[in-house]
């Protein structure tokens, strides 16, 4: 999507706007969701309802027209169109996107907590990146013309094509999902005066930061470099799958490490990431870098889930999982593209890359210190530990799955 702003007349400066309003949804729409779902107990329909308007506007964002060659004498008509129409496509496009991501990733942590961890599941998710990325990338060298244009309607429709089985499978499933009696839940800001919680929380944004120049800021360097489409679907394709291993054994890693180290992993790959490519000249340099360094945005959202997994109260999964995604997603996307830009506008790309490697370096060895001295952010144990007489866990709990617990929410109610 980035490169495809060029392509329908849009300015580096409307991008940069774009590309800052998109993380402001992730402030809100990720929490908002996670608590809707734990209150009503069903993560499905928010999920079917979601996966239907995303690929409506994924189908429109493709259909948005290219930008004429003009003379200098010539004006373009549908300039300001193209830049309200893609902005407000995009808005619905994350929207929906993040409540999929939410909805879902909370369904899974579920159903796989008692068949080896989200990992494993996850995994497959790596596997599709392996073989689609790539083949994404040869559809739209294939499609385009030889000396014109890259035709990105492959990639757009063979996103929307895999709608239909995503909402097939949706409505399979079935989660062992936990709730809470109406007059029994407490809000999630009962829990905001948990040290452990806000640790989580600048440990996400911090790592939302850093990862926040993969796109648009990665993408737009390796476009100046002239890299071949192809090559950019060959490069995520590999980081993930030299990601595998660590995606497959991210729940036994939790257990045996904690997830704090696991999120401290990363803070060590972005460092050399970041520290190499500020030094590449050649595309093709790229190949080794994402080849021998690990620990992807695959590895943080497995590391976040069992974070998120470990300190959820029962009843309270896909609220601590929307603040996570409103942690990397929202602040940490927000100000690590902004930060990105700036220092860019101010020296180079390298200069960016170079300064992320740093402030990567510098944020592990803080929170590495911060963890090793407190005995409290070193507790595994969920949130409502630290507050016995604000959520009391012998309480009442509403077991089964999306459609029982529905069910008898409607025969309470009835009776």
């Amino acid at each position: 999507m980035p490169i495809q702003l060029k392509e329908i007349g849009i300015t580096v400066l409307e991008a940069g706007i774009i590309y800052t309003i998109i993380p402001l949804l992730n402030f809100v729409i990720p929490p908002f969701v996670g608590c809707v779902g734990d209150k009503i107990g069903n993560y499905k329909i928010l999920s079917l309802i979601s996966i239907v308007c995303l690929a409506l506007s994924t189908f429109l964002i493709s259909m948005l027209p290219k930008i004429k060659e003009t003379k200098e004498s010539e004006t373009i008509a549908n300039f300001g169109f193209s830049f309200w129409a893609y902005l407000l496509l995009r808005i619905a496009f994350e929207a929906f996107y993040t409540s999929i991501r939410v909805m879902n990733k909370a369904t899974v942590v579920v159903v796989a907590k008692d068949s080896g961890g989200y990992g494993k599941q996850r995994v497959w998710y790596t596997i599709a990146a392996v073989i689609w990325n790539p083949l994404s990338g040869f559809l739209m060298t294939v499609f385009s013309p030889k000396n014109g244009p890259i035709n990105y309607k492959p990639a757009f429709y063979l996103f929307i094509a895999f709608m239909v089985p995503l909402f097939i499978f949706v409505c399979l499933v079935e989660a062992k999902v936990v709730k809470r009696k109406r007059e029994e839940r407490r809000p999630i800001k009962h829990f905001l005066r948990s040290g452990r919680l806000w640790f989580f929380y600048l440990i996400v944004v911090s790592i939302g930061i850093l990862l926040s120049i993969r796109q648009p800021y990665f993408v737009i360097f390796y476009d100046d470099l002239k890299g071949p489409p192809y090559l950019l679907g060959l490069l995520k394709a590999l980081s993930a799958l030299i990601n595998l291993p660590f995606v497959y054994f991210s729940s036994a890693m939790s257990k045996k490490l904690g997830h704090i180290l696991m999120f401290l992993m990363v803070f060590g790959g972005l460092f050399l990431k970041y520290l190499l490519i500020s030094f590449i000249v050649n595309p093709f340099l790229f190949i080794p870098i994402f080849a021998l360094i690990p620990f992807s945005e695959n590895f943080v959202s497995c590391a976040t889930a069992e974070a998120a997994l470990a300190l959820a109260p029962k009843g309270y999964l896909a609220s601590i999982m929307g603040l996570g995604s409103n942690a990397n997603q929202g602040v940490g996307k927000t100000l690590g593209r902004l930060l990105g830009g700036a220092i860019w506008s101010l020296g180079s790309a390298r200069l960016m890359f170079g300064s992320f490697s740093a402030l990567s370096l510098t944020i592990g060895s803080v929170i590495a210190l911060l963890y090793c001295s407190s005995d409290s952010l070193r507790k595994t144990t969920p949130l409502s530990d630290d507050f016995p007489a604000v959520v009391d866990e012998t309480t009442t709990l509403i077991y089964g799955n999306n459609d029982e617990i529905v069910g008898n929410q409607n025969g309470q109610n009835n009776s």
